[in-house]
């Protein structure tokens, strides 16, 4: 039997801004309340990813989230929500949760700070260190449109470099490439559904 060739993956993930498109397909929904299994959405975006006649290939992916948190001091109910998302995150051993301190807004409030710059430098590791076959960026975030111009013009098919696409749901626009053919992987209402549970259940996976 001839061995199985394996694909390898990397879903690279702007935690805010994933949960805060999928708060959009719901009305009354706020980042608060959803959780987003990784590894459901993951199997998703591989499906919707290959070509059925390759569909003997197997896969493995690894999963890198980024995303704001506030400390208890800042905002105790939000802590509390963040801190039982990413352990249920952490429960699968792909996932990898990188977490970043708030800072103050103009006005009131708190906006995350070094986010962006760091899912730059992880798309870029992940296209060009040769460990990856392909990389998947979740966000709609226009503020990593220059990164992500650079991964296509100086790596684009490039040999040993990984092929980067993008993930958003229906909800979101915003980060695009324009006159260059990059791959989006809309994800719907139903999917949506397929791949989350309300914070608030205790059967939360």
């Amino acid at each position: 039997m001839a061995p199985t060739t394996i694909i390898r993956q990397k879903l690279i993930i702007d935690g805010y801004n994933m949960l805060r498109g999928a708060a959009d397909l719901e009305y009354g929904l706020t980042v608060n309340d959803i959780h987003i299994d990784l590894g459901r959405l993951a199997t998703l975006i591989d499906r919707r990813t290959r070509d059925p006649r390759t569909d003997g290939r197997a896969v493995t992916t690894a999963i890198s989230l980024h995303l704001g948190v506030a400390t208890v001091f800042q905002d105790r109910y939000r802590h509390r929500r963040e801190s039982e998302r990413t352990r249920r995150w952490l429960r699968d051993r792909r996932v990898e949760v990188h977490q970043y301190p708030l800072i103050p807004k103009t006005g009131g409030g708190w906006r995350e700070d070094g986010v962006d710059e760091a899912i730059a430098a992880d798309v870029h590791r992940a296209q060009c260190a040769g460990d990856y076959d392909s990389v998947v960026l979740f966000t709609a975030d226009r503020d990593l449109r220059e990164d992500l111009g650079e991964c296509y013009s100086r790596y684009h098919r490039r040999p040993g470099h990984a092929r980067v696409t993008l993930a958003r749901w229906d909800s979101q626009r915003g980060l695009c490439l324009p006159g260059r053919r990059l791959w989006t992987h809309w994800l719907s209402h139903t999917d949506f559904r397929s791949v989350s549970t309300y914070n608030t259940n205790p059967e939360v996976a």
